[in-house]
């Protein structure tokens, strides 16, 4: 409870059980005559990073609520990280916030962010165009990846593989542009 000027201007209260490595619940915030519920997400205190070599950890954050009945603010995979060397390695979070149309909640921003602290890290993005995906490996590409940049394979962390397909389609002489352009459509239900 958060007192001004002897008049109480904040209560928060709730309850968040242990659900495994997390806790889980709502709690309340009480301003003046408003109450809003917010629902919660809560590491049970540091958690091992697997997508990271060893030694880092992180405490997890997810915070939801909806205001009036009109918006609904979401802050999901608040994180602070924690290495081997270093108290504080990173920080990020995603936000997004949407507004009720009728009974739609449509999504109005949204962003996130992904700080790393620790030193000798190196973010970057990679675009390979790959002619066969039967022949794809994710894990042969992250030993190309470390034998390149002469680190150990365990260094290389690969977080997230986005696919763009690109269709070619050849036809011959006979079929006019606008002939292969209504067949494509057609194939493909557009």
């Amino acid at each position: 409870e958060v007192h001004f000027e002897q008049k109480s201007i904040l209560n928060m209260s709730g309850v968040l059980p242990y659900k495994g490595d997390y806790m889980l619940g709502s709690m309340e915030v009480h301003v003046e005559n408003h109450t809003h519920v917010i629902s919660t997400r809560i590491s049970r205190g540091f958690l091992v990073q697997s997508m990271k070599p060893s030694g880092y950890d992180a405490l997890w954050l997810n915070f939801g609520t909806v205001l009036d009945d009109e918006a609904l603010l979401n802050v999901t995979n608040l994180y602070i990280e924690r290495g081997p060397d270093i108290a504080w390695s990173g920080v990020g979070w995603t936000f997004s916030w949407a507004q009720k149309k009728g009974t739609e909640w449509l999504t109005k921003y949204s962003h996130s962010f992904d700080i790393d602290f620790a030193s000798g890290t190196t973010n970057f993005d990679l675009v390979v165009k790959i002619a066969d995906m039967s022949t794809f490996d994710i894990q042969s590409m992250a030993s190309s990846i470390a034998a390149a940049s002469d680190i150990d394979i365990g260094d290389v962390i690969i977080e997230e593989v986005v696919f763009e397909v690109e269709a070619t389609y050849v036809f011959d002489s006979s079929v006019t542009q606008v002939q292969a352009m209504q067949a494509v459509a057609a194939a493909n239900n557009v």
